[in-house]
């Protein structure tokens, strides 16, 4: 199955989407595993409460974040390939991150759970049918797609590496 046409996600997500160039969902998603454990581990413990301004997030709350969308993009993947038409509420990013609990052990157990996330999605996405995967639903007010939400999850943690990458310094030498 081929990638998703620009009429099966909001233009908010296209940042994500274009992350995204692999032409195939479920090999994407089985790289993306250890992708992900990859850059993961390039990220040093003693970095949780670093911020490269002090009004942006720490680094431990950009992996809380990234967590967060991962189990969300993955509720509205099953919301969807299930058939239930009901539109699906959108998340306030900063809500969540305001409320979450503050670094209480450090980055491990943030990554220990986005890693559990993506294994539990990649599982989950391995279940839909290519039907599944074409079902469209709404989500945050917007039409999306069960093959679009599995692009969005692999290119919205490819975003924030970029962002850590690029402001924070994490991960790059020198």
């Amino acid at each position: 199955m081929d990638r998703p046409g620009r009429d099966e996600y909001a233009r908010f997500y296209e940042t994500y989407v274009k992350r995204v160039p692999e032409p195939q969902l479920s090999p994407l998603l089985r790289a993306s595993e250890k992708e992900l454990e990859a850059d993961l581990l390039t990220i040093p413990e003693d970095t949780a409460v670093y911020r490269y301004l002090p009004e942006k997030w720490s680094v431990w709350d950009v992996l809380r974040h990234c967590a967060d969308t991962e189990r969300v993009f993955g509720f509205r993947a099953l919301w969807i390939a299930r058939g239930d038409e009901r539109p699906i509420p959108g998340f306030d990013e900063r809500l969540y991150a305001q409320t979450a609990s503050a670094h209480p052990n450090g980055l491990s157990e943030v990554k220990e759970e986005f890693m559990l996330l993506r294994r539990s999605n990649i599982q989950l996405f391995d279940s839909f049918s290519a039907e599944d995967l074409m079902r469209k639903g709404v989500a945050n007010g917007s039409g999306v797609t069960v093959r679009a939400l599995g692009y969005m999850l692999v290119g919205h943690w490819r975003h924030h590496l970029s962002v850590l990458r690029e402001r924070y310094r994490i991960g790059v030498e020198g």
